[in-house]
């Protein structure tokens, strides 16, 4: 498989603010209350900001493509709109990939 570059990068970014927003969240008293309350519901335990990170950092490219894959499908598709469409209409059919 051949990997561009931007799709690399773009990766690389989100990891980077994925790790920023974990490493600010730890600051807030709150924020941080809040994140161990959810751990502790959903996952039974506290998780380390370390285990984490380390989690994010090994996501791959194949990872994000898998997942794009096995969720991004055409019977969960759903549009939105707000506002004066113009007469704008979605028929179903023309939505299929």
């Amino acid at each position: 498989m051949v990997r561009e570059p931007a799709a690399e990068e773009e990766l690389t970014l989100a990891k980077e603010q994925a790790i920023s927003t974990i490493l600010l969240s730890l600051e807030s008293s709150s924020a941080r209350v809040g994140a161990l309350a959810r751990q502790e519901i959903v996952h039974g335990r506290r998780i380390p900001p370390d285990e984490i990170i380390q989690r994010v950092e090994a996501v791959t490219r194949e990872d994000m493509l898998a997942l794009a894959q096995t969720h991004f499908t055409t019977e969960s598709l759903a549009v939105g709109a707000l506002g004066n469409l113009n007469g704008f209409a979605v028929d179903r059919s023309r939505l299929q990939m």
